[in-house]
């Protein structure tokens, strides 16, 4: 959200949103809105919305078994707003948008729980819990750490917590250890007539514009654009090529959500740092998505002086050459670790901070069957590195060893692949069936929740 003034001293506070009635999307709309209006609030940020079951105890009403939406906001506020001012703020809006009172784990269109509370982000001056006895307000929240729905959300907006909140924890980390932990699911979408799997499906943007809107409305959160193919004996494009088949996509989905609170994470598929440049200059370009595992000077300029984040990808030839692969004899986890501390080095000597990093071990690019089935199963070694993981292990090749040949025929192989990655801690995962992959992890936590999605 644009920024309202520049001030010396401010307070932050992170907020939980929940929403289980209605349109998800228009109710966090309105409800950021009214928040915006009040002259306190500086600045605003929002995470995606993670969707999520209801869970109910026995004695609770049947019908009000409705899926949530869930969300973290972070609003920075001037200091002439106290914690407790806030928090009344808090619940006025949250009457608004419900409009009539709700009883304890009712459905609602709006549900506000504040999480942490800082009065001097620069001082790291923290709230403590036994400053708000008197009106039941306990900060840092008591339960933040046993939700999922909290700590997902919140490590989208902060991946590492400064001082005057959790002396410098990893929210990610402690996010890829729940149980329930979701990742964010990235649609593939290939503009591109030669794709190993769905080359030439789209037609016009307008079609692929309407696929993504699909895709939000059933809950997946980030969208992976791609012009140039990278299978085996794939066409190289140049530059100049690769824009003319993304770029009508581009401004039209700029065009559709610039006033959007919530919009899909866009990702950009492409190791060519003239199209990087003419990207950056849509806001809604979030994620730089290279294949090509190489950081020059050039490369590493852009990428210091990205908001988005950088997906560091390990690759050995692009396209992707089957006769060049990792060494048999070496183990496949340990030669990744050691080429992205390497890259780390790099990175943070050109003051790149890892928060800007999201890590893709390649699958399917160097690696043979056996060694991508190995990195799979060994994928939560690589959350040792502290960033984010991107996956892509969607209707890859190597699963013809499971005697299914057609790409396209690949998806209920991919989404077991899915599952056991989101149990490992991904942070992204890249496939063609966003919404398949969705449903089928919502059926697997269906069966492991515990969680109340009402904090309060």
């Amino acid at each position: 959200m644009k920024k309202k003034l520049e001030i010396e001293s401010s307070s932050i506070a992170y907020v939980g949103w929940g929403s289980n009635l209605g349109d998800p999307y228009d109710n966090i709309q309105k409800c950021v809105g009214k928040l915006e209006i009040f002259d306190q609030v500086i600045q605003l940020s929002v995470s995606p919305l993670y969707h999520t079951a209801a869970v109910l105890d026995f004695y609770e009403d049947e019908s009000w078994n409705k899926p949530y939406a869930n969300a973290v906001l972070r609003i920075e506020i001037s200091q002439d707003l106290s914690c407790i001012e806030f928090f009344k703020l808090l619940q006025k809006v949250q009457h608004e948008v419900n409009l009539d009172p709700k009883v304890h784990m009712a459905p609602r269109k709006c549900d506000l729980d504040l999480l942490f509370f800082s009065k001097d982000k620069k001082n790291s001056i923290s709230i403590q819990e036994k400053d708000f006895d008197s009106c039941g307000l306990i900060l840092p929240h008591p339960r933040w750490k046993e939700r999922a729905f909290v700590l997902d959300p919140l490590s989208d907006l902060d991946i590492i917590f400064k001082d005057h909140f959790l002396k410098n924890a990893n929210i990610l980390q402690k996010a890829q250890e729940h149980k329930l932990h979701q990742p964010k699911w990235i649609g593939i979408l290939n503009l591109t007539p030669d794709s190993f799997s769905d080359g030439g499906r789209y037609s016009s943007p307008q079609e692929v514009l309407g696929l993504v809107k699909t895709w939000q409305d059933k809950g997946i959160q980030a969208i992976d654009v791609g012009a140039e193919s990278t299978r085996p004996g794939a066409e190289v494009l140049t530059s100049e090529m690769e824009w003319e088949r993304l770029s009508p996509f581009i401004k039209l989905f700029e065009e559709c959500y610039k006033d959007k609170i919530i919009r899909p994470i866009l990702s950009v598929d492409t190791y060519h740092a003239e199209t990087f440049v003419k990207l950056r200059e849509y806001s809604c370009f979030d994620i730089w998505n290279d294949v090509s595992g190489r950081l020059d000077n050039e490369k590493l300029k852009l990428i210091k002086n990205f908001n988005g984040q950088y997906v560091l990808m390990h690759s050995l030839s692009i396209p992707a050459d089957p006769k060049k692969v990792l060494n048999k004899n070496e183990d496949p986890i340990k030669v990744l670790m050691d080429w992205f501390l390497a890259k780390f080095k790099i990175l943070n000597e050109y003051g790149i901070s890892k928060s800007q990093i999201l890590i893709d071990p390649g699958i399917g690019f160097g690696k043979t069957a056996s060694q991508s089935q190995e990195i799979i199963k060994r994928a939560k070694e690589l959350n040792k590195l502290g960033c984010g993981v991107y996956w892509g292990v969607s209707r890859k090749s190597f699963y013809k060893n499971l005697g299914v040949q057609g790409a396209k025929d690949r998806d209920f192989e991919s989404v077991g692949s899915a599952i056991h990655l989101s149990q490992s801690g991904a942070h992204y995962i890249r496939v063609h069936d966003p919404i398949g992959h969705a449903k089928a992890l919502a059926g697997y936590h269906f069966v492991q929740s515990d969680e109340s999605h009402c904090l309060l």
